[in-house]
């Protein structure tokens, strides 16, 4: 396949080109928050801006703190490294793990979830009620460089053997309802706002064992990130969450998002 030319390249191409050639000039480069699309805290509305739980609490810490940020959603791998490779961006909601600790400045937590293996409804020879039972009969279908990845991967898992690593957990959805894998992990605010909007919603996954402890979700940033900012923004969020703003904020969406 030809290679898009420079006039039909995604506007994330543009951005980072842009970024890159100011950075050699010596300029900071723009504040940059990206995450990916996972409601209820972060997503597109029907008019395709940001919104979500996160996307607002970013918004009015922003705001507070006398900022500006570019607020984009991108599949999470993509994310993940412009967040790893780019100064002056922000990431969220980025789960907090010893692999990743001195790869990210940690500005503020946002919440904390639980991850939990799932499967289709299927029949299946024997039901693995394990970690190790799972690892040794099973494929499981995980968001590429997500949390869950990493953790699996700590235990023993193995990309293109026991994991299938995809871009969204709407992926997994389709291929434990094909029965194509037998699980996947994800967390049951995140299953039961994607599959009400799912045909394989349809099919009442069942929840199998807890994956380790809960995450905690973070807002983080890339090391070489202006320390002005990060400090702006951390006393903020902490005022947030100390005055229980940050959980008015995603209870309202988690209602909202209910079925």
């Amino acid at each position: 396949m030809k290679a898009a030319s420079g006039l039909h390249r995604p506007r994330w191409m543009v951005w980072l080109a842009c970024s890159l050639i100011a950075g050699h000039v010596g300029a900071a480069p723009p504040l940059w928050a990206v995450t990916e699309d996972r409601p209820p805290d972060n997503y597109r509305d029907p008019a395709g801006r940001p919104a979500g739980a996160h996307v607002e609490t970013l918004r009015l810490a922003l705001a507070r703190s006398g900022l500006t940020a570019d607020i984009l959603l991108f599949p999470w791998a993509r994310s993940y490294t412009l967040a790893q490779t780019r100064p002056n961006t922000l990431i969220f909601s980025l789960a907090r793990l010893p692999e990743r600790e001195r790869r990210f400045i940690w500005v503020a937590e946002l919440k904390r979830q639980q991850a939990y293996f799932y499967r289709a409804p299927f029949p299946m020879p024997f039901q693995p009620r394990t970690l190790a039972a799972i690892r040794d009969c099973c494929r499981v279908c995980v968001v590429n460089q997500d949390a869950t990845e990493t953790v699996l991967r700590r235990h023993g898992f193995r990309n293109g053997q026991q994991l299938v690593s995809v871009n969204s957990v709407h992926d997994c959805l389709r291929l434990v309802g094909d029965g194509s894998v037998n699980f996947f992990v994800t967390s049951p605010a995140l299953l039961d706002t994607e599959a009400a909007h799912t045909l394989h919603g349809r099919l009442h996954f069942e929840q199998v064992l807890p994956l380790g402890e809960p995450n905690r979700l973070y807002l983080a940033a890339h090391p070489q990130t202006d320390p002005v900012i990060v400090e702006k923004l951390r006393a903020t969020l902490e005022t947030m969450q100390m005055s229980g703003e940050i959980e008015r904020i995603r209870q309202r969406y988690q209602s909202s998002a209910a079925p």
